[in-house]
């Protein structure tokens, strides 16, 4: 490697010489903002008398291929974007320097063309250009440069950023006093060029460890980079348009760099499961993928990229529409419009189980409308969806168990999701689904148009009819302003009031129309009446009620209501499982907790070595609990199973306290955890408040159930036959599941994180009490 500091006209006008971005290489992406910078940066330097401008570094290989003509060429790695700009800046010079020659006296057009900094003016074909873009952006650089030299032929119009950036610097030369200090300031633009040689240096390191000016690299580039950097020109070439280019074309051509993270981090939950990916691991998992599969030996990259490929078509049958069974695209149409992405991953993992053959076309759509009905009902009952990251990749890891022994892979899921019947994962009952949709304001509801249109089209199976457009909207059948008419005062009743203020936004009283500013006024006679979308004409099925009544009222919304809501529990159904198969599946019935334990086979935790991690981390979590003990902070810790208790809900509780060594079965009313009973467990811990009803006295079930209303509002009540309750878990931000070996445990931090959550439980404790003076 030879690191040379040099002004970038240097590099610009070596004679013989050219640069070539590689096929891995991102598109050119700089906008405004970029180029704003640098025109800013060139006036300024260009307008001192003396001195220059460092702009960064370009990193280039050298790879000793001369041409028949020649000309070397060097591989550019990093700095593309600014050369690339550069070049653009330059060629606006060169017409203005060919259009007002009196203007730009520091320069000719001949002096640009003569000295190489875009053409090599007596070479021909590839070596008659400086710059070799990659893409769709060459055509138009190439186009540009040859109408430069030749008026008459036109550019190419394929890359909008080139043409666009070119169109600033173009109006910025026209628009500056004196166009001279730009060329100036070119001249003493500075760069730091990095040349590597082939087959000695490693670009990708180099390449990573680079952090230039300009736009950020994405997850994508990076990818890129490490899949196709080190391989040679033409194998490059080959898995690029072979598969790269379709990946992208699959994705969206123009926008696969947003959402290719997104994607990528699907994917990679799709395989790790049931670890859950953060954005900031994307990169590192990626390349472990790659290196633990042997992907990075010799001919192996087509193998993984093939992969990809299939993946990534997954991914857009889920986001972007894109799958040919109808069956199945009307259901992921519908989920998209949930916007829980967190469901992307299990949906995926569907795909690719479907395409080997693990359960019938029948079962994959049963699944996705179980799929839809957990995601639904949860949004209208308002369950957080905070708690799904984890889960959803807890129930891949769990399916490939599964699968693997050949048991019912349908069956399984919607086991999976019924027994979370008491945890934040829960799938809303049917009396709670109905409770809240009759209750609930369904206007301000986000997926208000979802439900309606949905309702809908459950009456049009064959043929539904597109209510999502612009054109339709949430009607109120009751107007807002009805209260400011004192014939829907009459028509609601002497307490006309309350009943607007209760029904207003009630599911009986919306509906669909794609003619809401014709009917959004008026008394009800007026409404039905009005010639142009009237209810008298109403086509749609959930409005047919309006045709046969003259009287719209509390009695009349309530029985609209009561009419969908009994469609929509036909509509979002919640799966039934027979007792047995509930037990079958679950995978450690016996668990603390009460809730499905993440205990699926995994390579990392279930190895010798994890379980030595657990065992020291369990080792780390004992320590703090016996440190805040000799504080007098929590009492009575258990030092096996990591449960403690403290002063003051021991007295709230006392009735039902028992000493420390019990378990559940002598009486305990509460207990707080350190979760780690099991490995999983222990590598990603938390700490959670769980309460004792069983056997417990009504005195003791009445604080209990303040605690449940205080901790876990959203949760069913306190009833005598629960043995157990979770009412609190608290995140600890703990996640060693990745760890590789017991010397890579971060102890310190590890004891500062349990702690922190420890400590966020007491402060919670101590809220409770301030609030109910206990």
């Amino acid at each position: 490697m030879n690191a040379t500091p040099q002004s970038i006209v240097s590099l610009l006008t070596t004679a013989n010489q050219r640069m070539v971005i590689p096929v891995y290489q991102r598109a050119y992406s700089w906008d405004e903002e970029q180029c704003r910078q640098l025109w800013d940066d060139v006036v300024a330097i260009g307008r001192r008398p003396s001195g220059t401008h460092f702009t960064g570094s370009v990193v280039m290989v050298l790879g000793g291929e001369f041409s028949a003509g020649g000309v070397n060429k060097l591989l550019v790695i990093d700095g593309q974007q600014r050369i690339t700009t550069l070049s653009l800046l330059i060629v606006a010079m060169a017409e203005f320097a060919r259009e007002h020659p009196e203007k730009l006296t520091h320069t000719s057009y001949d002096e640009i063309i003569d000295s190489g900094y875009l053409v090599l003016k007596y070479k021909k074909g590839e070596d008659h250009y400086r710059l070799t873009l990659s893409q769709g952006d060459e055509t138009t650089l190439r186009s540009m440069l040859d109408h430069l030299e030749k008026p008459d032929v036109d550019i190419v119009n394929e890359s909008h950023r080139i043409i666009d950036n070119l169109a600033r610097f173009r109006t910025w030369l026209n628009n500056i006093e004196d166009p001279n200090v730009v060329w100036d300031g070119i001249q003493r633009l500075e760069i730091v060029a990095i040349t590597l040689a082939q087959g000695q240096d490693n670009p990708q390191l180099i390449f990573e460890s680079m952090n230039s000016t300009g736009k950020d690299l994405s997850t994508a580039d990076l990818v890129r980079n490490f899949v196709l950097m080190g391989l040679p020109m033409d194998e490059q070439e080959e898995l690029y348009s072979n598969y790269w280019r379709k990946i992208e074309e699959t994705l969206g051509a123009d926008s696969y760099d947003q959402i290719f993270d997104d994607f990528l981090r699907n994917w990679l939950t799709v395989i790790n499961a049931p670890v859950s990916v953060v954005v900031r691991d994307i990169y590192r998992l990626f390349k472990q993928h790659v290196r633990n599969g042997g992907y990075d030996q010799p001919g192996q990259m087509a193998s993984l990229l093939k992969d990809i490929r299939r993946f990534a078509g997954y991914y857009a049958n889920i986001t972007a529409g894109a799958c040919d069974d109808l069956e199945l695209k009307t259901i992921l149409d519908r989920i998209a419009q949930l916007e829980v992405s967190v469901v992307n991953p299990l949906i995926m993992a569907f795909f690719e189980d479907y395409g080997n053959g693990a359960f019938t076309h029948e079962d994959f759509v049963s699944m996705l409308r179980t799929t839809e009905s957990y995601l639904f009902r949860r949004a209208v009952c308002d369950v957080p969806t905070n708690s799904l990251n984890k889960f959803f990749p807890s129930i891949i890891a769990r399916l490939k168990v599964v699968k693997a022994e050949g048991g019912s892979y349908r069956k399984a899921y919607e086991a999976f999701l019924l027994n979370e019947f008491d945890t934040a994962r829960r799938m809303p009952t049917n009396a709670e689904f109905e409770r809240a949709l009759k209750t609930r304001d369904c206007y301000a509801f986000r997926r208000g148009r979802y439900l309606l249109s949905t309702l809908e089209n459950s009456y049009h199976p064959k043929n539904p009819p597109n209510l999502i457009d612009a054109n339709h909207t949430i009607e109120h059948i009751m107007p807002r302003n009805a209260l400011a008419h004192a014939e829907w005062k009459e028509m609601l009743g002497e307490e006309y009031e309350r009943v607007y203020d209760e029904f207003i936004n009630n599911l009986g009283n919306l509906t669909l129309t794609a003619y809401n500013s014709e009917l959004s006024d008026g008394t009800f006679a007026e409404k039905k009446a009005r010639a142009v979308g009237g209810f008298d004409k109403e086509y749609l099925v959930i409005s047919s009620d309006l045709h046969d009544t003259n009287v719209w009222s509390e009695r009349t919304i309530r029985a609209r209501c009561a009419r969908l809501v009994k469609q929509a529990l036909k509509v979002w159904p919640i799966p039934e499982a027979s007792e047995l198969v509930l037990k079958s599946v679950a995978l450690n019935a016996t668990a603390i907790s009460g809730e499905a334990v993440n205990d699926a086979p995994h390579e990392k935790l279930f190895s010798a070595e994890g379980k030595k991690i657990a065992t020291k981390l369990k080792d780390v979590y004992r320590e703090v609990l016996e440190e805040l003990a000799s504080e007098g902070r929590v009492r009575h810790y258990h030092d096996r199973d990591l449960w403690f208790g403290t002063a003051r809900m021991d007295e709230y509780l006392k009735p039902a306290s028992s000493e420390a060594g019990g378990s559940w079965d002598d009486g305990h009313a509460y207990r707080y955890w350190v979760y780690a009973f099991n490995r999983v467990d222990a590598l990603v811990p938390t700490v959670r408040i769980e309460l004792g009803p069983k056997d417990q006295s009504e005195a003791m079930l009445v604080h209990q159930e303040l605690l449940r209303q205080h901790f876990a509002p959203a949760r069913k009540p306190i009833v005598p036959s629960d043995r157990y309750r979770q009412i609190l878990k608290i995140d600890t931000g703990v996640d060693e599941s990745a760890t590789e070996s017991l010397d890579a445990i971060a102890v310190g931090e590890i004891r500062f994180k349990i702690r922190g959550a420890v400590e966020e439980l007491l402060n919670r404790e101590a809220k409770f009490f301030e609030t109910t003076n206990g």
